[in-house]
């Protein structure tokens, strides 16, 4: 049988109605709650480039920032990309990964789910392709399935 994780993306989800911006008290009874609650990994957040607009800090969730929080040690940790920004950088998809990323030996984040739109799904091959070089467990969150078939969602599979 397959293994399953549950995930939690209270913080990386939440952040649409907070701007990513969450009080660090919160942070620590949410961090503790997660170390308590047996889930398998945990999306801390983003992590965006840079923008010339106030988000907190799990919009951009770097690697110091992270080791700074009181991360549960028994849980994978992980972030969030979105292939429409990294793909626009204007030095490719691949020197915006180099830029945000690290090897993940270096890094507190284990996994990186890469948010793609299914008609835009090859543009996440190159992102998944360079986060799996430098380390990372890598997902792809294809976006805009509901209406397909299953054959169609099979094929796409295959793109990545």
């Amino acid at each position: 049988m397959t293994e399953v994780t549950l995930l939690d993306c209270t913080l990386r989800d939440g952040g649409y109605y907070t701007g990513w911006d969450f009080e660090p008290a919160f942070v620590g009874a949410y961090l503790s709650a997660m170390d308590a609650s047996g889930i398998g990994a945990l999306e801390m957040g983003y992590r965006y480039l840079p923008r010339d607009m106030f988000l907190g800090a799990f919009a951009y969730c770097d690697d110091a920032y992270l080791q700074s929080l009181p991360l549960p040690t028994d849980m994978d940790i992980g972030i969030m990309v979105n292939a429409a920004e990294l793909t626009a950088y204007s030095e490719g998809s691949v020197a915006a990964v180099n830029r945000l990323f690290t090897e993940a030996n270096n890094s507190p984040v284990d996994f990186v789910r890469v948010a793609v739109h299914f008609a835009d799904i090859s543009s996440g091959e190159p992102i998944c392709r360079r986060l799996t070089e430098l380390g990372y467990r890598v997902t792809l969150n294809l976006m805009q399935t509901g209406n397909k078939t299953p054959e169609v969602l099979t094929q796409a599979a295959g793109v990545v």
